[in-house]
Formats: structure tokens, C-alpha cells, sequence
């Protein structure tokens, strides 16, 4: 999985980005807009969160819940909402080499 981490991060241009230590702010709160006002840009923000889900099933489940949530808004999402996306892709670069091990 760690090459489809690294294969996202390229899609959406966060190869050198800076790493964070949580998915997701602990205090945000996210509004859906009734239009989204980044009409040409509704693609890349549902590619994000479905590339997102995919992770969080199938390997990643810190970040389901956060994911999830970001879900909620893909038929009205703001530049926040972005943000918030690019959040969990910096989360992912530092733990795409960390993995659960059950003995």
C-alpha cells in the first residue's frame, strides 16, 4: 500500500509535503455548502476522498473516520474542505511505512 500512498500524493501534488501527526484537526468543524464555488475543482476534491476510502478500508483505518467525514461534503465543499483533504495526504506520508502486525 505504501506505493498507492505515494502514488496519490503525486496525483494531487503533495510528494514534498510536510508531515503531520493527526488525520485530522480535533477542533474542525466543516459546513456543506448548498454550491460548491470551486465548480471546476469538484472532481480532484472526490477523487481525493475516494482514493481516501479506499486506503482507510483497506489498510488504513485511522483515518476512516476522518475520511467519512470528509465524505459528507462531496456535493458542497469549499476551499476548507481542501485543506482538510490535504491534512490526512501529509497524516499518510509519514505513516505510509507503518503497518498493523498480529502475531
Amino acid at each position: 500500500m505504501c506505493a498507492y500512498i505515494m502514488e496519490a500524493l503525486s496525483l494531487f501534488n503533495m510528494s514534498d509535503c510536510r508531515l503531520v501527526a493527526t488525520p485530522m484537526v480535533p477542533s474542525l468543524k466543516l459546513e456543506k455548502l448548498t454550491v460548491t464555488t470551486e465548480a471546476d475543482h469538484v472532481l480532484p476534491y472526490c477523487q481525493a476522498v475516494g482514493k481516501l476510502l479506499y486506503l482507510a478500508i483497506s489498510c488504513q483505518p485511522d483515518i476512516y473516520y476522518t475520511v467519512h467525514y470528509l465524505s459528507l461534503f462531496i456535493n458542497g465543499w469549499s476551499t476548507k474542505h481542501w485543506q482538510a483533504v490535504k491534512q490526512v495526504l501529509r497524516y499518510l506520508k509519514g505513516t505510509a511505512n507503518l503497518a498493523l502486525c498480529y502475531n
